[in-house]
């Protein structure tokens, strides 16, 4: 059952089962219709749920079965965005309609992505990179796989809306996909901990918005580290096996491997405990000086990073 709106479950920072005991793609269209249906923007800004639904499902038809950047995920980080847009600061400050795009962006930031990174379409020269000209590569062509699905008749989710709100959504829309370019996460983060740290909170200022919207669906995205421990080791386990995976295929290719393919290479719990101190933490500590319902998931970072780290004094694996 997925939480009530504003209900306890924003006291302890969890969200409903594991999206994992899904295994279906029709069952997790399912669940990601019930999570837009409780969240409730869709209905304020006049999206008809017919063709919210539709649209769900073909979205699920358009992921591929990666290990890691699936369906599953898709589905994951619109539940963890129902949650943060029901913490009391979101839910008072952000319009509807914004509500509703960083829904939408949550599910569909890696609509079509091939279970590789941009880096891997940049070296192998791909007409994905040539198009985009080798900026934000998967997130530009989810995008365009996204607009596309959304002028299919029975999924034209916008048309409720006036003209000029139709459009300033569709940017908005770019902007969050856009954000979720992981390679620029470290210039981001010196940002957005800068601005935050210099400017009082005021949601009425546009730049203000931009990157605090920005940083709840970059950390919506990554949000399975701050699960509890078994099933956080789970989506990093999917996560390794992806990176493997492209591992092989830039050897075959005789290209360079990225520094994380090769398990020979690294140390699987390092790896993780790594991305948590680097990665995870200092964004979901800098969102907590604006909301602090998000302390809880802090806390379950600390204690993740605890946990790999004794997982290593133990020699134990990430795959064990």
């Amino acid at each position: 059952m997925i939480p009530a709106r504003g209900g306890s479950n924003h006291q302890s920072g969890m969200v409903m089962a594991s999206i994992l005991t899904y295994l279906t793609k029709s069952q997790l269209a399912k669940v990601a219709f019930e999570l837009f249906v409780n969240e409730g923007s869709h209905q304020e800004i006049g999206v008809r749920k017919k063709e919210l639904n539709q649209f769900i499902a073909l979205v699920g038809s358009k992921y591929y079965d990666n290990p890691y950047h699936n369906f599953h995920h898709a589905v994951d980080t619109a539940k963890t965005m129902t949650w943060m847009l029901g913490c009391p600061v979101f839910r008072s400050k952000f319009t509807p309609e914004r509500r509703f795009i960083l829904m939408l962006a949550s599910l569909v930031h890696d609509i079509g992505h091939p279970g590789h990174n941009n880096q891997f379409e940049i070296k192998t020269n791909t007409e994905r990179a040539r198009k985009y000209e080798n900026l934000a590569v998967l997130e530009h062509h989810s995008l365009e796989i996204t607009f596309q699905l959304m002028e299919d008749p029975g999924c034209r989710l916008l048309d409720g809306l006036a003209p000029e709100y139709q459009e300033s959504c569709r940017q908005l829309l770019r902007e969050m996909v856009l954000a979720t370019d992981f390679d620029y996460h470290p210039s981001f983060m010196a940002g957005f901990t800068e601005f935050i740290d210099k400017t009082p909170q005021d949601f009425s200022n546009p730049e203000y918005l931009s990157w605090v919207s920005r940083a709840l669906i970059k950390a919506a995205d990554i949000a399975n580290t701050t699960k509890p421990f078994e099933e956080a080791k789970r989506w990093g386990r999917r996560v390794m096996m992806e990176f493997w995976a492209q591992g092989v295929e830039e050897k075959i290719r005789h290209l360079a491997v990225g520094p994380i393919n090769d398990p020979r290479a690294i140390h699987v719990n390092e790896t993780q405990a790594n991305f948590i101190r680097h990665g995870a933490m200092g964004l979901f500590e800098t969102l907590a000086q604006i909301e602090p319902a998000f302390v809880p998931l802090i806390v379950n970072l600390k204690e993740n990073l605890r946990r790999y780290q004794e997982m290593d004094r133990r020699g134990a694996s990430l795959f064990d």
